[in-house]
C-alpha cells in the first residue's frame, strides 16, 4: 500500500512539473505594446466665440497616451474622418475650414482628404513599458468662413498608427467651435468724437432735409433689432429754455418715432450681416425761435434678434 501510495505521488509531481515547463514561452512573451489613448476631454470645442471681439478662434487640447504593456510603443497619431466631408457644420449649412497642429511632433494633422497626411519625417511619440506621454493639439478655426452664430462642428478618428501604418489604438473626439449670437455698431460719416458719444453738427438749421452725410454700420450673426430713444422726445432745445424745434430722422429710409422708445428689426433667423444704414435728419419748423445752439441726445443700441 505504501508504495502503491508513492507511485502516485510520484507521478503527479510530474505532471505538475511538465505543466511549469509548458506555461515558461507565454510567459516570456509578455504584453508587448500595449497603448490606452485618454484625453482630456472627447470634444474639442472652442466655447463662447465672439466674431467680433478681435480675439483668435484658436483653443489648445490635450492627449494622454498610456502604455501598459511591458515593451516600448513607437507610433504617430493620425486623424481621420468619420466618412463626412471635412468641414466644421451646423446643421445642413456650409463647411467651415479649420486646421490641427501636433505641437509634439510639430507638423499639420489636419484630415484636408480625409485622413491626416502621414510623412516619414513626422516625429512619432515613443513611450517605454510602463510610462505616458503627453500630446498637445492646436485647433484653430477659419473665422472669415463663419455664416453665423451656432456650434459648427465635426466626428473624427483619432488613430495611433505604428510607423509601419498598423493601427494600434483609437478614439473618437468631436472638434468644433461654439460662435455666439453677437452684434456690434459703429458710425460712419461727418460726426466729430467727444468721449464715447458722437457729436453731429446739424449747421444752420432750416426746415427740411439736413445735408449731413452719416450712417450706421451693423455687423450681426443674424438679424438684429436697433433701439432709438431721444432724450428731448424727438426736439430740439435750447439749453437752460423751453425755446424747443421738432425734428424727426430716418434709419435706412425708415421713419423713427422719436417720442418713445423705437425699435426698428432688420432682417429675421441666422446669417452673418455687414450693413451701412443711412441715417438722415429732417428740421421742423424754425421760425419765430430764439437764436442760439440747440441739441438733443439720441441713445441707438444694437441687439440680435
Amino acid at each position: 500500500m505504501t508504495k502503491f501510495a508513492s507511485a502516485v505521488l510520484a507521478v503527479m509531481l510530474g505532471l505538475a512539473t511538465a505543466n511549469a515547463d509548458a506555461q515558461t514561452p507565454s510567459a516570456l512573451a509578455g504584453t508587448g505594446c500595449s497603448l490606452r489613448i485618454d484625453s482630456t476631454g472627447a470634444n474639442w470645442i472652442i466655447l463662447g466665440y465672439d466674431p467680433f471681439s478681435g480675439n483668435a478662434s484658436t483653443a489648445t487640447f490635450d492627449v494622454l497616451f498610456f502604455n501598459d504593456g511591458d515593451r516600448e510603443c513607437r507610433f504617430r497619431p493620425v486623424f481621420m474622418t468619420d466618412g463626412t466631408p471635412f468641414g466644421l457644420q451646423a446643421g445642413t449649412g456650409r463647411r467651415v475650414g479649420y486646421t490641427l497642429l501636433d505641437t509634439w511632433g510639430q507638423y499639420d494633422a489636419t484630415p484636408l482628404g480625409g485622413r491626416t497626411i502621414v510623412r516619414i519625417t513626422n516625429r512619432p511619440v515613443v513611450i517605454s513599458a510602463g510610462a505616458q506621454q503627453l500630446v498637445r493639439y492646436v485647433l484653430n478655426v477659419a473665422a472669415a468662413e463663419l455664416p453665423g452664430d451656432g456650434l459648427y462642428s465635426q466626428r473624427l478618428i483619432m488613430e495611433a498608427d505604428q510607423v509601419d501604418g498598423t493601427p494600434i489604438a483609437s478614439r473618437q473626439v468631436v472638434v468644433g467651435i461654439q460662435v455666439l449670437p453677437a452684434a456690434m455698431m459703429g458710425l460712419a460719416g461727418a460726426f466729430r468724437r467727444n468721449g464715447s458719444e458722437a457729436d453731429v453738427d446739424l449747421g444752420d438749421l432750416q426746415p427740411g432735409i439736413v445735408p449731413v452725410p452719416l450712417a450706421l454700420q451693423v455687423r450681426s450673426t443674424r438679424g438684429y433689432r436697433l433701439g432709438v430713444q431721444s432724450l428731448n422726445g424727438g426736439k430740439l432745445r435750447l439749453a437752460g429754455t423751453d425755446w424747443t424745434i421738432a425734428y424727426d430722422l430716418q434709419i435706412d429710409g425708415r421713419t423713427v418715432a422719436l417720442s418713445g422708445n423705437a425699435t426698428l428689426s432688420f432682417g429675421q433667423g441666422g446669417g452673418l450681416r455687414a450693413d451701412a444704414l443711412p441715417m438722415v435728419f429732417r428740421i421742423g419748423e424754425v421760425s419765430a425761435q430764439r437764436a442760439g445752439v440747440y441739441a438733443d441726445t439720441l441713445t441707438v443700441s444694437v441687439a440680435v434678434e
